[in-house]
């Protein structure tokens, strides 16, 4: 193991391979030799842990990360600091809306009725913040004009539906999309939820090519 790798397994406990059940590893299986990809993380939480893009981060990929949490932006700001950065949601439409943090900080989110069912079984609201929503399209609009998008993870605690519906399917299409397909549970025996996500990712031309349990890939129909 790399120095730089002892060092982040001690404080964060992940290695350079941070995706929770080996997302990244399946996206570079197809990827293997691409160096300067393009990635965009929705719901990105936090820089290494967890994250679906650090390990293509590392092989220097560059791409935009967007995070409501301020205080979680700064940690990409600071490991990041190549990538876009961007303290916002994506929505519907230009707005702003209630961002629930929870001790739990990885089930954060814009949707209510997800915020009320993680109370229900025990976890705590901390904070309670506005943010700004910005439309998907918006977003990449100004941000990947031209550029090719190899990877958008998203990410959102059941909010991931609206982020999708917010994007131009026809300018914008990434290679692979990976997105969360089951609800949270302590035990993580939650309810997959498949047929809705397979039936509008066909719906936009893309394709299952592998699942996870917790997320499903999905890659461009060509």
């Amino acid at each position: 193991m790399s120095l730089l790798n002892k060092i982040l397994f001690k404080i964060f406990g992940v290695r350079l391979i941070s995706s929770q059940c080996g997302e990244d590893l399946i996206i570079e299986s197809f990827l293997p030799f691409k160096k300067d990809g393009f990635y965009v993380d929705i719901g990105a939480h936090h820089p290494i842990k967890y994250s679906n893009t650090f390990l293509f981060h590392n092989k220097g990929w560059k791409g935009i990360n967007i995070e409501p949490n301020p205080e979680k932006k700064k940690l990409f700001n600071f490991f990041r600091g190549k990538d876009v950065n961007l303290n916002m949601g994506i929505g519907p439409i230009k707005s702003e809306m209630d961002f629930y943090v929870f001790d739990e900080s990885t089930l954060s989110t814009f949707d209510e009725s997800s915020a009320k069912e993680f109370k229900k079984i025990g976890h705590i609201v901390t904070n309670v913040i506005k943010v700004p929503i910005f439309p998907l399209k918006e977003v990449l609009e100004k941000y990947a004009h031209n550029k090719e998008i190899d990877l958008m993870s998203i990410d959102t605690e059941g909010y991931d539906m609206e982020v999708l519906k917010s994007n131009d399917w026809k300018r914008f299409r990434p290679e692979f999309i990976i997105l969360e397909t089951i609800e949270y549970s302590k035990d993580g025996k939650g309810k997959k939820l498949n047929d809705v996500y397979d039936k509008y990712m066909s719906e936009i031309g893309y394709n299952k090519v592998a699942d996870t349990n917790i997320n499903t890939i999905y890659r461009k129909n060509n």
